[in-house]
């Protein structure tokens, strides 16, 4: 699949088994920063990234509410800071995956209101 740019995208998905462990040395041995291209190729891998995590689909809670999902994130962004320059801007994921990297968050849903 290609972006709005041009650039093809990399869908990566977390398991349910993956995110519980803190499991993400499949996606660092594949990413890691020696592991990165430089100069060109690595400018052209920016806004390319889209992640996802299986295995709450029935879960009515919003993702950034789960808090195996929460502290996932926040030690994926520990373990790879560079998330935000490759995270495609094109969906809202990234959105959450923000949310669960925040210390703490206060939300409210209005009845009627998305």
């Amino acid at each position: 699949m290609k972006s709005n740019m041009g650039q093809d995208l990399v869908f990566y998905k977390f398991s349910r088994a993956k995110v519980e462990r803190g499991d993400f040395s499949h996606f660092l041995s594949l990413y890691a920063p020696d592991e990165l291209p430089t100069g060109r190729r690595l400018r052209d891998m920016m806004n390319s990234f889209m992640f996802s995590i299986e295995g709450w689909n029935q879960d009515p809670r919003e993702i950034q509410m789960i808090p195996e999902i929460g502290q996932f994130y926040t030690a994926f962004h520990k373990a790879w800071p560079y998330w935000l320059y490759f995270c495609n801007l094109d969906v809202d994921v990234m959105t959450a995956m923000v949310l669960c990297c925040l210390p703490s968050t206060t939300t409210m849903q209005a009845d009627g209101q998305v």
